[in-house]
């Protein structure tokens, strides 16, 4: 939490540091209640949460992959896939593979995992929804953070 506060897709009292301790004290309650809330469901629950949301993650990070070549294909880059565009296929169609027998494995069975199933879901959403209502405020306060835009100064305004 204390990180996407940081970069402003959370709320900003999480950025708070203890002077005391020099720990982000809210980032870490917030943090242990969501893990408290956690605690009640099944390692079999937790196990089906944990690989449904590690796939989506993955899909997305190689749906991104895939969206800056496209876009950008001559950009600098510490590291190219090699092959070209079937190195890039053979990178990226193995995980989404993979993903789609995850997700028919779990689907198959939905009526084990319900409510691991809507946890997922409203885990989607919230982050869905998120993302598109601070979208410009986080890219607003990365570009601050980094330096590439300046603050005005009280005299300036």
């Amino acid at each position: 939490p204390y990180v996407l506060a940081c970069d402003g897709w959370l709320p900003s009292f999480i950025t708070r540091v203890s002077p005391d301790a020099g720990v982000p004290s809210a980032a870490i309650v917030v943090f242990s209640g969501l893990t408290v809330l956690l605690t009640v469901l099944s390692f079999d629950s937790l196990a089906v949460i944990l690989c449904l949301l590690n796939t989506a993650a993955l899909t997305l990070e190689f749906l991104a992959l895939i969206v800056m070549r496209v876009r950008k294909p001559g950009a600098h880059r510490s590291f190219r896939v090699p092959g070209g565009w079937w190195g890039m296929a053979y990178v990226c169609l193995t995980p989404f593979a993979t993903a789609i027998l995850v997700l028919i494995a779990t689907l198959r069975d939905w009526r084990s995992y319900p409510g691991q199933l809507g946890l997922v879901g409203l885990v989607v959403l919230t982050g869905t929804a998120l993302y598109f209502a601070r979208r410009e405020g986080a890219m607003a306060a990365r570009l601050m953070r980094t330096g590439a835009v300046r603050r005005l100064t009280s005299q300036e305004r």
